[in-house]
């Protein structure tokens, strides 16, 4: 017996909503009472939400159990979804061909959600007569424009019928049983609209004002998303969860733009921009990535030079560091394109132009410092002592423009840092240099100040990492 009534298959990239509404509007749909002995119990629909899409291993533990117990398979055409050849790593085309060997082969539906210029994974070369599904516009909100609700409930009813195992003689009343459900919705949104239409007939004055604070509304939940975007990315959440509501916060964004008077955020786009990039990687996409990376630092670049904010050059920087990481992650730096070097200038370029604002050095700095880690655990020292150093010198700029006890102990991890790849690359005088400088600045750090700010764990952290440094210098036991 089949353990699921679909699969859906979809592109994540840009159908990560659609998929999601549509398994919430299969499952909560209930046959009207006259059908409801056939099929009393809801439809279980399965969608694939984790981000581990990349390997043979998942396919063959997780997506290929499901989709061999799922009665039918429902494919999701959208621009991203068009068919990529037998030659490359199409995982649409790959569930398809595994879904026709499986038991339920041919029950596979196309739904479109988007305008796209093919259908996916070659099924219009395999089944040349299937019929398309016309999803698109489908939503939260689609009920409240009544002839697309009355499309949409068409459409849907199109797809009801073989999960439900419903035939011909079926159709009428699975239909008004669609209808009545939407009309259901758009009446208990309206409510008693018409007669609030009649007494305020005339009076566009308050029609105007409620579109205004509508909009306002919308502005004010564009500005709320950019915060929660921010939030979710600087959170200590696992990859998987923390790609996960970023994918979904990043979907709401584009819906509310739409309609807002607002923009978003820059930075905010720019960590949606990020997050897909990551997520293409993640389907072997490197070219689409990289692009999506270049077109957040062409708009927060441009953005930068027409406001000069602070938030834009946080922006700037947010999106060349992807840049970078992207690079030191495959080793993709050559003699045209160095991302770290790219990275260094810009940030130094960036904190002088903003002589007085100490947020952009400082994220440089932790950006590099970070960067220096990665460049270690790769034995590539030289690329890693020029992050570090860079580190040090964006966090001198802080500093200088306000001493604040966090980032002085960051300061002194990151000389530390300095001290340990001196060492590894045999530089024994260098790596004693360093460490004694960690040590002297960790010894201006008075008792007085760490409880005022309520730094004790920070400080025996960083002085445990300090003692670990005397194994660097040479001649000390």
């Amino acid at each position: 017996m089949a353990e699921f009534d679909a699969f859906i298959s979809y592109r994540r990239s840009d159908a990560n909503a659609f998929a999601r509404r549509l398994r919430h509007v299969l499952q909560d749909f209930r046959p009207p009472k006259s059908l409801r002995e056939r099929h009393a119990a809801p439809l279980k629909v399965y969608l694939d939400t984790s981000y581990e899409r990349g390997t043979n291993d998942f396919f063959e533990r997780v997506t290929l159990p499901a989709l061999l117990s799922s009665r039918h398979l429902i494919v999701v055409a959208t621009p991203d979804a068009a068919d990529r050849g037998p030659d490359q790593n199409d995982w649409i085309r790959r569930e398809i061909e595994a879904f026709e060997n499986g038991p339920n082969a041919g029950n596979i539906m196309a739904v479109q959600a988007k305008d796209a210029p093919a259908l996916p994974g070659g099924l219009a070369q395999r089944y040349p007569n299937i019929e398309i599904i016309d999803m698109r516009g489908l939503s939260g909100l689609a009920f409240l424009n009544p002839p697309k609700a009355a499309r949409l409930a068409n459409e849907t009813v199109k797809l009801l019928a073989p999960l439900l195992d419903l035939g011909l003689e079926d159709m009428p009343a699975l239909r008004r049983e669609q209808e009545r459900r939407q009309q259901f919705r758009f009446g208990f949104a309206v409510g008693g609209a018409t007669t609030v239409v009649l007494v305020i007939a005339g009076m566009s004055i308050l029609a105007f004002e409620s579109r205004n604070r509508a909009l306002d509304a919308l502005s004010r939940s564009v500005f709320a998303t950019d915060r929660i975007i921010e939030t979710i990315s600087g959170s200590a959440l696992t990859d998987e969860t923390r790609g996960d509501l970023l994918a979904t916060s990043c979907d709401l964004l584009d819906s509310l733009r739409v309609q807002a008077s607002a923009q978003p955020g820059t930075r905010a786009l720019v960590l949606c921009a990020i997050e897909r990039s990551k997520s293409r990687d993640r389907l072997n996409e490197p070219a689409h990535a990289a692009s999506l990376i270049q077109s957040a630092i062409s708009l927060a670049e441009s953005q930068f030079a027409t406001e000069g904010l602070a938030d834009d050059a946080l922006a700037v920087l947010e999106a060349r560091r992807a840049a970078m990481d992207r690079a030191v992650a495959n080793d993709l730096s050559s003699a045209e394109t160095n991302p770290l070097a790219e990275f260094i200038a810009r940030s130094i370029d960036l904190s002088t132009v903003l002589s007085s604002e100490r947020s952009v050095p400082e994220f440089a700095a932790t950006a590099l410092q970070l960067t220096a880690v990665s460049l270690t655990q790769k034995k590539k020292m030289g690329q890693a002592l020029i992050a570090v150093d860079a580190a040090i010198e964006l966090r001198a700029l802080a500093l200088a423009r306000g001493a604040d006890l966090n980032t002085r102990f960051d300061n002194i991890v990151t000389i530390g840092l300095k001290s340990e790849i001196h060492r590894l690359r045999g530089e024994l005088p260098q790596s004693s240099h360093a460490a004694l400088q960690a040590r002297t600045l960790l010894g201006e750090i008075t008792p007085v100040e760490v409880e005022r700010e309520g730094l004790g764990e920070r400080l025996q952290a960083v002085t445990e990492l300090v003692r670990g440094l005397n194994s660097s210098d040479a001649g000390t036991p």
